[in-house]
């Protein structure tokens, strides 16, 4: 059901990035020099690594204000942790370690190898795995968690028929 329903963001997403790069490409003359396959993969598992956020972030929020501020949580320091504003070699080791915990810090160094250096695969490929594992990770603790939830939603069921 959540691949279902996210097939529509997943689209949007990859769409809005594209987007993106061709007003970098074409209105900011920003180079781009790498080839399409390896660009397309490491947007295409960004998105999703996002999207398995946003998923766990839902499921363990309370209501659409509670989601919505622990996506702002997680999303405010990516763009400072993430390597690409401040350099990994000047913040405090915590902050590093963290940083390397984001998929923006994978995404951000793909782009940078594809689109300005012209790398392809073999430079990419420590980013695309690094997605794909936090990918899995977090998906599979949202789905520990729906389970969890369902399991709790069952009991309080079966309390509330039993009184």
């Amino acid at each position: 059901m959540f691949f279902a329903k996210a097939l529509p963001y997943f689209i949007i997403g990859n769409v809005v990035i594209y987007m993106t790069l061709g007003i970098l490409t074409n209105v900011f003359h920003v180079p781009f020099m790498g080839q399409l396959g390896p660009l397309f993969t490491l947007i295409a598992l960004f998105v999703f690594c996002l999207m398995t956020i946003g998923f766990l972030l839902s499921i363990s929020a309370h209501n659409t204000i509670d989601a919505s501020k622990k996506t702002f949580q997680v999303t405010g320091p990516s763009f400072i942790v993430a390597g690409y504003v401040w350099p990994f070699m000047a913040m405090p080791g915590i902050f590093s370690y963290i940083g390397h915990l984001l998929p923006l810090t994978y995404f951000l160094h793909g782009l940078t190898e594809v689109m300005i250096k012209g790398n392809g695969w073999e430079q990419i490929w420590g980013d695309l795995r690094a997605l794909l594992i936090i990918s899995f990770c977090v998906c599979t603790a949202g789905m520990l968690r729906l389970t969890l939830q369902g399991k709790k939603h069952l009991k309080q069921k079966e309390g509330a028929l039993e009184s």
